[in-house]
């Protein structure tokens, strides 16, 4: 029996729903010990609360999937969720999307060792380093 992930979902709000939506459909659909528990903020959050929920958010995970995209490493709202999850401590990796490769600009806090294709294997290959 697998031990399921509790993992929090990062991704841009405004330029990767479609993606995000995809990438949890077929999480649903593998089997795999990933369960993703929470995700980015679908709806715009007060400036003064975001922080508070993120912070709560994450704290409950075990650990965090940053979708990266081309524009990924300039999306503020991105960038403050990895240095959150950064803070807590949480392990990251990040998987390439829409279009990002392996020489993709990654946002700040993400390390170029930590990221993968977006390929279930290798997805949870790097979810049980």
């Amino acid at each position: 029996m697998t031990t399921e992930l509790k993992t929090h979902l990062i991704f841009d709000t405004e330029l990767s729903k479609d993606s995000a939506r995809s990438f949890l459909t077929e999480c649903s659909k593998t089997k795999n010990a990933i369960k993703v528990q929470s995700t980015s903020p679908m709806r715009p959050v007060a400036e003064t609360q975001r922080a508070s929920l993120l912070r709560g958010t994450l704290a409950e995970a075990e650990k965090v999937i940053v979708l990266v995209t081309p524009r990924a490493a300039n999306c503020r709202a991105l960038l403050e969720e990895i240095r959150i999850a950064d803070d807590l401590g949480k392990p990251m990796i990040g998987v390439l999307i829409g279009g990002a490769t392996t020489s993709t600009e990654l946002p700040k806090g993400l390390p170029r060792g930590r990221v993968v294709g977006f390929d279930w294997g290798a997805i949870t290959r790097a979810m049980k380093k």
